[in-house]
């Protein structure tokens, strides 16, 4: 065992919010009250998920009830980008217009000149041919088309470069083909070999990976692409043809292959698809504020509220059109509280940190005499393997990707739960406690992206608000800086050999990784360091695999090489974690911690 006593650091997170405004191509019509490039994002992602309605979708993105995010679709839809599809297909709503196609497909970016244009193809081509030449790879680029618009000659000005490539396995010999594998299965991701698809030949397919995206990198007005030109039979001049038998490239003639389908006619005046007058319908049966169900016959989700109440404004369908929809007469009581999370709509006002917007939810809930306010004010924050979770008052809270995820009635079983069997009330949830719950899981899902932690390190925050009363809650502060140090040193630490030796030889039969730990632990505890003192220790269990039969007491401990490093580049965080000490109020602990097992 060695541990090392230090005080460390923690910056004030940076506004990583900042959206600048993107200029309109006069080429597409402008909709009030979103800017383009938010809404080429939303429908390139309804695109992409087909399943999904748009209406939810725009609700979710935009923090809009059903009314208002429909009102803002019907000026998308009057723009031509969607047209209304309901009265003809039960599982559609809004559909995407050419128009709204030619959005998604356009970057949205500043448009170049002909040099430019020129210059990034140039550089394409270079990095190809140094690929080709890499010895180390299992993958060659067989040939590179040009196409789009850098063909017109007459051209000026260029939106992108268009560029196809053709990726081929290299006929290495298989003693060569070994080598090369051996040397690419070290840096294929673990999560490769448990996926159904990626598996099959992981080190081919990480090659290839690897090559268009080095080929890609830092070139923003590139479009790289494979199998266009065959798929769109669209015109294109070949500007690489390499021949890995000679190792050599082919002379080019730059002939334009002439495009194999009819092209199409832009020109042509597109009629828009007229809205109808009436898009959504208001549901029956919605409950009150304050009137109650209870919660044991409720599947309230966070991440399900938008979808749930779209489906109660989309209304049922029924033969030649859509009618209102009673949410009494539905098996599941789930929809009588659409709209609820509107009840208390502070959490749309992002400016707010995630300390503001709790305390607000509380004492608005405190207000309003529920159960939940009565609860200590004492959360958990932690990350582990790329999961981030937060529990308060029998509220688990998970953060995933874009959304957060939480079941909105807390139970006596999770840990802060214990309050309901004193303060419960019947087990009944109204729409008004869906609101307070609902605002305070984004308020901790807003926390856990306040410390930029993703759960590649480990890490657990408790806080403890009982009591406390400031005119400001400040930001978490961002720990990814610590993180980092911990993920990079950690594994720089070396093991002596006659260590991995011993321990081969003592690894279980099953395991994938020796019987060494490697362990990094740094940890603020105000109640054992009222002070602010923190704890960084570094922990293995390296003297028990010592050589020789027994054991060794900690006192044969030595410096491992690399240690000194990851230890001293902590030590130069100490003032940033001095603030935190200082100036977060209501914490309690801080613990960050990173394993680094050695494979077997």
């Amino acid at each position: 065992m060695a541990s090392r006593n230090m005080k460390l650091p923690i910056a004030r997170k940076k506004d990583r919010h900042m959206n600048q405004a993107m200029p309109i191509p006069a080429k597409h019509r402008a909709v009030p009250g979103i800017d383009l490039a938010t809404l080429r994002r939303l429908l390139a992602y309804r695109e992409k998920n087909r399943l999904r309605w748009l209406l939810p979708v725009f609700m979710d993105a935009l923090d809009l009830n059903a009314p208002e995010a429909d009102a803002l679709l019907r000026k998308v839809a009057a723009a031509g980008y969607i047209e209304w599809m309901a009265p003809h297909d039960t599982n559609e709503e809004w559909s995407l217009t050419a128009h709204g196609s030619r959005l998604i497909a356009d970057p949205m970016q500043e448009r170049m000149n002909r040099a430019q244009a020129t210059a990034i193809l140039d550089k394409v081509l270079e990095r190809i041919r140094r690929i080709n030449a890499a010895p180390d790879r299992l993958v060659y680029v067989r040939d590179a088309r040009l196409y789009g618009s850098l063909l017109d000659e007459a051209a000026s000005s260029f939106g992108d470069v268009d560029i196809e490539i053709t990726l081929c396995r290299r006929p290495l010999p298989e003693e060569e083909c070994a080598r090369v594998q051996q040397l690419l299965s070290a840096k294929v991701p673990d999560s490769w070999h448990s996926n159904p698809i990626l598996r099959h030949q992981p080190e081919r397919r990480w090659d290839e990976r690897q090559a268009k995206k080095e080929i890609r990198q830092g070139l923003k007005g590139l479009s790289l692409s494979e199998d266009v030109t065959q798929e769109l039979g669209c015109a294109y001049r070949v500007v690489l043809d390499y021949d890995w038998e000679t190792r050599s490239e082919a002379s080019l003639t730059g002939e334009i292959i002439p495009r194999t389908t009819p092209s199409p006619d832009r020109s042509a005046h597109e009629e828009d698809a007229p809205v109808p007058d009436v898009t959504i319908i208001p549901p029956l049966g919605l409950l009150d504020p304050d009137e109650g169900l209870p919660g044991q016959d409720l599947h309230l989700c966070c991440e399900k509220l938008s979808f749930q109440e779209a489906r109660a404004w989309m209304g049922e369908f029924q033969g030649q059109g859509r009618s209102v929809l009673d949410t009494r007469k539905m098996e599941r009581a789930d929809l009588r509280f659409a709209g609820a999370a509107h009840l208390f709509p502070d959490w749309k006002d992002r400016s707010l940190t995630g300390l503001e917007l709790f305390v607000r939810a509380l004492d608005w809930a405190a207000g309003h005499d529920f159960p939940i306010a009565k609860a200590p004010r004492r959360y958990m924050l932690r990350t582990y393997d790329k999961t981030r979770i937060a529990t308060f008052a029998g509220l688990v809270v998970k953060r995933v990707a874009d959304r957060v995820e939480a079941y909105l009635v807390p139970s006596e079983t999770i840990p802060g739960g214990e309050y309901l069997k004193q303060h419960g009330t019947k087990g009944e949830i109204t729409p008004r406690m869906v609101a307070a719950h609902h605002a305070i899981c984004v308020a901790l899902g807003r926390m856990l992206d306040e410390t930029r932690l993703t759960g590649r390190v480990s890490s657990q925050l408790d806080f403890d608000l009982d009591g406390l009363r400031r005119n400001h809650w400040p930001a978490l502060p961002d720990l990814s800086r610590v993180s980092g140090i911990l993920r990079r040193g950690l594994p720089k630490v070396q093991i002596p050999e006659a260590v991995l030796k011993n321990a081969r030889r003592r690894k279980g039969r099953y395991s994938c990784h020796l019987p060494i730990e490697r362990e990094v632990e740094i940890e603020f505890d105000r109640d054992v360091h009222e002070a602010g003192m923190l704890t960084a220790s570094f922990r293995t269990n390296l003297s028990r695999w010592l050589p020789g039969d027994e054991p060794r007491d900690d006192d044969d401990w030595v410096d491992l090489p690399g240690e000194d490093e990851l230890i001293s580049a902590l030590e130069a965080e100490e003032r940033r974690l001095d603030f935190i000490s200082n100036d977060l109020p209501g914490c309690r602990r801080i613990k960050i911690w990173h394993e680094a097992p050695i494979k077997a």
